[in-house]
């Protein structure tokens, strides 16, 4: 399993780098924040998000392994532009890190605390990892379709001060 856990690891990590990258270019191209944060977080969380919908209906460990790793590589391509957001609207200086904090300490409670527990109940009642992987799949859909529809226009509140 160590040689196969990897590459889901190994291709998140190159996503982080690209989506990063890809991020930058839509930036300056259209030298707007809300396409430069909003594509890559669409596109990166949406076919993880189906990925992840796969895997939970996949029977084949081989099947099982290429999905996890697309949806890992997905998911990682979103994280450059979701770790930009602090800077771009942060009202200023003294207040990126904390702003980082909270988004990194809100994270870190769905799906450090939350998760797990939801997830271990699931389990218990259905005896199957199936509705807790489609329900994780649904929780980040929601919350993509949240940040593109809701939020409206994005730019950074320090441009507009």
């Amino acid at each position: 399993m160590g040689i196969y856990g990897f590459f889901p690891a190994f291709f998140a990590v190159i996503a982080g780098g690209l989506g990063g990258k890809w991020s930058d270019v839509l930036n300056q191209r259209f030298g707007s924040i809300d396409i430069a944060r909003k594509v890559p977080i669409a596109v990166g969380m949406t076919v993880g998000s189906l990925g992840l919908i796969d895997v939970a209906l996949s029977h084949s460990p081989a099947m099982v392994i290429a999905l996890l790793t697309l949806t890992a590589f997905s998911m990682r391509l979103a994280y450059g532009a979701i770790w930009s957001l602090p800077v771009d609207v942060s009202p200023g200086r003294a207040y990126t890190a904390s702003i980082s904090g909270l988004m990194n300490a809100a994270g870190n409670f769905g799906g450090g605390v939350i998760a797990p527990i939801v997830t271990g109940v699931l389990v218990a009642v259905t005896h199957s990892f199936v509705l807790p992987l489609v329900a994780a799949s649904i929780v980040a859909l929601l919350g993509m379709c949240y940040f593109l529809l809701l939020l409206g226009h994005m730019e950074p509140l320090w441009q507009q001060q």
